[in-house]
């Protein structure tokens, strides 16, 4: 097991670079097993890319808009006060849609993470070093509301180590 120096001569364990992975997570699903056993306390650090949509959504938006692993929501084309919509190359963002019944109550399609079945959802987001909450295996899922994932589409792609 790797360990890093804390600044006050702690040690934080990391995970080891032979449990190291990647894998696929499905905005269908509500979350994923990535048969990684954690600690309280251990660090990970995770990227994740890819995009993912949520079931339709009512005015303003109308649509299904694409997410990012950090939540961020965005459009094909710029919205209007008018209803117009003027296609652009890429995607607009839209912002954050924050939804106190997703499994992390805020943005819908964050990434978050899950350490055993019954533990408490935690963000993680794009990219970033998190310490695990409990002990277990660690889960990555699409932060959306329970039961709502069957209108979902997409994935992320998110390597861990």
């Amino acid at each position: 097991m790797l360990c890093a120096a804390l600044a006050t001569g702690g040690l934080i364990p990391t995970i080891s670079p032979a449990d190291a992975g990647e894998i696929v997570v499905p905005a269908t699903a509500e979350c994923v097993d990535t048969n990684l056993r954690v600690r309280r306390g251990q660090r990970v650090f995770f990227s994740a890319i890819g995009t993912a949509t949520y079931g339709f959504e009512g005015p303003p938006v109308d649509d299904s808009p694409v997410t990012n692993p950090d939540g961020q929501r965005f459009l094909p084309y710029v919205p209007s006060a008018t209803g117009a919509r003027r296609p652009i190359d890429g995607l607009f963002p839209i912002g954050r849609k924050r939804d106190p019944f997703a499994l992390v109550p805020g943005p819908i399609g964050l990434l978050v993470g899950r350490v055993t079945r019954d533990g408490k959802p935690f963000p993680i987001g794009a990219s970033g070093v998190v310490a695990m909450p409990g002990t277990g295996k660690l889960q990555l899922c699409y932060n959306d509301v329970p039961g709502a994932h069957g209108d979902n589409s997409g994935a992320y792609r998110v390597a861990f180590g």
